[in-house]
């Protein structure tokens, strides 16, 4: 994959990888990809599938989560005025994808995201910022406009190193630059007051 960007464990021995918006030399082939594990060989991939086809130039899936029996996935569009999304799909019978529903929107490119419970935590790379979304995809809360250099990841504190109400959002910075003093390269820790 020319631009193999997230991953994610599914259930029965399989893992979903996206083909998303790394810029690369080759042509946009914005997908998921789904690996069948072998049980008895973790490094032996039994097959490789094409799974969820977008369309190019005008998907661009970026982060993938495997929770509450359904594969998540962020997505930019050209097509406005919705411009980033958190979707999803559950697994057929037969082992292909439903259609993707679209649980929320916003106005800005996302990169990685989390579930939490029934919620999902995400982030704007072009807003820097970070949304709370209900499980409905209603925006229940979020941080200023520029609040973050670049945010490419947002996840919940796990002990032993972070408590479970606290926030910690990688900022990245500007891709294809190189590091600028003080902007990105970083993680931040949200403490509740």
């Amino acid at each position: 994959l020319p631009a193999a960007n997230g991953l994610a464990a599914g259930p029965d021995n399989t893992l979903y990888i996206d083909n998303g918006p790394i810029p690369t030399s080759a042509l946009p082939d914005p997908k998921i990809v789904r690996l069948k594990i072998d049980p008895s060989n973790p490094m032996h991939v039994t097959e490789q599938t094409d799974w969820l086809q977008m369309t190019p130039l005008v998907d661009f899936p970026n982060g993938v989560r495997w929770a509450n029996n359904r594969l998540y996935f962020s997505t930019s569009t050209t097509v406005l005025p919705q411009l980033g999304s958190i979707k999803y799909v559950t697994i057929n019978a037969d082992g292909s994808p439903s259609d993707a529903t679209t649980l929320g929107t916003i106005l800005g490119l996302p990169d990685d995201f989390s579930v939490i419970g029934e919620h999902v935590l995400m982030v704007s790379y072009s807003n820097n910022q970070i949304f709370l979304l209900s499980p409905s995809g209603e925006i229940l809360q979020q941080s200023a406009l520029l609040s973050f250099d670049s945010p490419s990841m947002v996840l919940a504190g796990q002990p032993p190193l972070f408590r479970p109400d606290e926030i910690l959002v990688t900022e990245k910075g500007i891709i294809g630059l190189p590091p600028t003093p003080g902007y990105g390269n970083k993680l931040s820790v949200l403490t509740p007051n």
